[in-house]
């Protein structure tokens, strides 16, 4: 009997040994790319969550942010003042494509303006300005260089305008229309 336990301890443990050594095997496998995109993918899933922890697991320290040198724990007091200014701030990836260690991402970002922010993000058009409770949506591109998956360097290209627009802070031009955040022209408008 009491071998029978020995040679089904001995079975559990050769299992668990092979999933470890199967798991890295797999690990290993993924090229730079992929791994860039599982840990880009993973920074926005914790964004959306909310879980500034978990965001800044995959950022390097110090990282370059916007072109300058912050240490990761400034990194993770902007991603806190995104979530008191916008609580149900979302951004959804519609594209994302690596090439070797640089990500680059479209998608859409969202959110209702809630609270006042302290730090100059998004342009620095929203600090300290009272919420106006309306909700925006807007296209963003970043575009993120990573090393040994983790970012350490991230620059973005935002539609701040449209966002202050929608959040009726900026009186909008003549012929703008809401169009996947964009402009028209009032000429084209009647071409379509």
């Amino acid at each position: 009997m009491p071998h029978r336990i020995t040679l089904k301890l001995s079975i559990a443990l050769l299992v668990l040994v092979g999933t470890a050594i199967s798991m890295r095997a797999r690990e290993a496998a993924l090229t730079e790319e992929d791994r860039n995109l599982k840990a880009v993918t993973g920074f926005w899933e914790a964004f959306n969550r909310g879980d500034v922890p978990a965001a800044l697991g995959l950022w390097a320290d110090p990282a370059m942010n916007a072109g300058r040198e912050v240490p990761r724990a400034f990194v993770g007091k902007i991603l806190e003042d995104i979530r008191t200014r916008t609580p149900d701030v979302h951004f959804a990836v519609e594209e994302m494509v690596a090439v070797k260690e640089n990500v680059i991402v479209r998608g859409e970002y969202s959110g209702t303006h809630l609270g006042v922010s302290q730090l100059p993000i998004d342009g620095g058009l929203l600090a300290g300005v009272p919420p106006t409770g309306k909700r925006f949506v807007v296209q963003h591109i970043h575009w993120f260089k990573l090393k040994n998956g983790l970012i350490r360097d991230h620059r973005a290209t935002r539609d701040d305008l449209g966002m202050m627009i929608q959040l009726g802070l900026i009186t909008p031009p003549t012929g703008y229309q809401r169009s996947n955040s964009s402009f028209r022209n009032e000429e084209e408008e009647g071409q379509s």
